[in-house]
């Protein structure tokens, strides 16, 4: 997802899904890359940890994952990550593009 000048941004991405409900079964998934709302960023993630809060957000005990692919029931946990805003949503500073988070 990392955009350098004069390249778009890609149309796909890879995702970690849980599709199981007792989260015993994760598995990584191309999937579309997410449009931001109002008020949102999106970021190509150049780090994150899989520690024991992802592993009990996955089996459900902890948080609620916030996203899940459009027509799915299957879940993509996750709390933690670094990266690069790479487009932002309606009302927010286009000023973020590029910036480190």
């Amino acid at each position: 997802l990392l955009k350098m000048e004069g390249e778009s941004i890609p149309t796909k991405m890879r995702a970690v899904i849980r599709d199981d409900p007792q989260g015993e079964s994760l598995r990584v998934e191309i999937i579309d890359v997410p449009v931001p709302k109002e008020g949102q960023v999106l970021c190509k993630v150049m780090a994150t940890p899989c520690n024991p809060s992802d592993y009990l957000l996955a089996k459900g005990i902890y948080g609620v994952p916030k996203y899940k692919p459009k027509g799915s029931e299957v879940v993509s946990p996750g709390l933690e990550g670094s990266g690069i805003v790479v487009k932002v949503g309606p009302g927010v500073d286009e000023g973020l593009v590029g910036k480190k988070v």
